[in-house]
């Protein structure tokens, strides 16, 4: 069974808490195509659980629906970062499943996005680190050698000098 939703605070509380994504219903008890879509969208909050599913009744939770500029039902909300990512009004099954879908898939984009450049940085500091140490290695190397040999040249100079 979906939560319910019937006051703003309620629902701005529920917005604070949740990471997930949210779909809102709204409904009616006389509403016809609500009755018939109902049983579905009860059905899908079961099986999806990346998601979180609430029914707001506009007639128990009218605050709620002005808020979301609810004007006829059933009305379908989702939400992603607490930003309304799309928003439909009717009876349709087809549409309520590819809205879901979507609102998965961009949860899963971002998601996805984030890891991506993650291992990515990691990859390019990981690469340019050890070019860096290469290149100072190398350098450190090349004046060392610089400075060896500069000072065996003074030494054996000054010792061919002396023994002459």
């Amino acid at each position: 069974m979906c939560d319910k939703l019937y006051t703003i605070e309620e629902t701005k509380a529920k917005f604070k808490e949740l990471t997930c994504p949210i779909i809102l219903y709204f409904t009616a008890s006389w509403c016809r195509p609500c009755q018939l879509i109902s049983p579905f969208y009860d059905k899908l909050n079961n099986q999806v659980q990346e998601c979180k599913f609430f029914k707001i009744d506009v007639d128990e939770g009218g605050e709620v629906a002005t808020m979301f500029e609810i004007t006829s039902m059933p009305t379908f909300i989702f939400i992603k970062n607490k930003q309304i990512i799309s928003k439909f009004s009717g009876c349709n099954k087809t549409e309520l499943t590819d809205n879901i879908k979507n609102l998965i898939s961009y949860k899963n984009n971002i998601e996805n996005n984030i890891e991506n450049n993650i291992e990515n940085n990691i990859d390019n500091n990981i690469e340019n680190n050890i070019d860096n140490n290469i290149d100072n290695n190398i350098d450190n190397n090349i004046d060392n050698n610089i400075d060896n040999n500069i000072d065996n040249n003074i030494d054996n100079n000054i010792e061919n000098n002396i023994e002459k």
